[in-house]
C-alpha cells in the first residue's frame, strides 16, 4: 500500500467478542433460573409447612382414629405424592394390630404371627420399636416366595412408628406405588411431627 487511500475498509472490529457476550448471557440465565428455582421451592416448603401444621391441629381435635385417618388422606398423598396411607394401633387386649379403615372390614395384624409382605414389615417395625423406609419391596427380605399368590405390595413404603409419652401405641405405614426412591431426612422429619400428634390422638381415644 502506497498510499492511505489505497486501503478499503471493509468492516468495524467488534469492541467484545460476541462469543463473549453469549456465554455471559447464558450464565446470566442459569443463574436467574437457579434463583427462581430455590424461590419456588421455598415458596412450596411454606405452604407445605402450613397444610402440616393444620393437619397437625385438625389431627388433635380428631374424635377417632377414623377421624385422623381421613385427614392424613386428604393431605399426605398431595403433599409428598404417597399413594395410600395406612394406620394402625395397637390392642393390648388381643395383642395386636389393628388397623383403622374408614369402611369396611379392619385388619388385624397378629405380632407373633403376621400373615403377608406389609403385616410382617409392620409386625417386625412393632416388635423392634423402629422406623423402617423400604425403598424396593421387590428386594426387601419381608417378601416370601408364597406371596406370589397375593397382590404385589406397593414399590416403596416407609414405617413410622406413633409414640405418646413413650409408649409405642401403633404405626403411621405411607405407600408409594409408583417410585422407588426413599423419602428425603426433611420430608420425615415433618411426618415425625405427624405421627407423635396421632399418637396423642390415639392415646386420649
Amino acid at each position: 500500500v502506497q498510499d492511505p487511500g489505497d486501503a478499503v475498509r471493509t468492516g468495524r472490529a467488534a469492541l467484545v467478542d460476541p462469543w463473549v457476550i453469549a456465554m455471559g448471557l447464558a450464565f446470566l440465565a442459569a443463574g436467574v433460573g437457579v434463583a427462581c428455582n430455590r424461590e419456588r421451592k421455598s415458596r412450596l416448603q411454606r405452604v407445605r409447612l402450613r397444610k402440616i401444621y393444620s393437619l397437625g391441629e385438625e389431627i388433635l381435635g380428631a374424635a377417632t382414629p377414623a377421624d385422623s385417618l381421613d385427614r392424613l388422606n386428604g393431605v399426605l398423598p398431595q403433599q409428598f405424592g404417597v399413594s395410600r396411607v395406612r394406620l394402625y394401633f395397637y390392642s393390648r387386649g388381643t395383642k395386636s394390630l389393628e388397623e383403622v379403615v374408614g369402611e369396611g372390614p379392619a385388619a388385624s395384624v397378629v405380632i407373633d404371627a403376621p400373615a403377608g409382605f406389609v403385616q410382617r414389615a409392620v409386625a417386625c417395625c412393632f416388635r423392634n420399636k423402629m422406623l423402617l423406609s423400604i425403598p424396593d419391596s421387590r428386594h426387601s427380605p419381608f417378601r416370601k416366595e408364597e406371596d406370589s399368590r397375593e397382590p404385589a405390595p406397593p414399590r416403596g413404603m416407609l414405617f413410622l412408628p406413633l409414640l405418646a409419652q413413650g409408649d409405642l401405641v401403633g404405626y403411621l405405614v405411607l405407600d408409594n406405588a409408583v417410585t422407588g426412591r426413599p423419602m428425603p431426612k426433611t420430608i420425615q422429619d415433618l411426618l415425625f411431627t405427624i405421627s407423635a400428634q396421632i399418637a396423642g390422638a390415639i392415646d386420649r381415644a
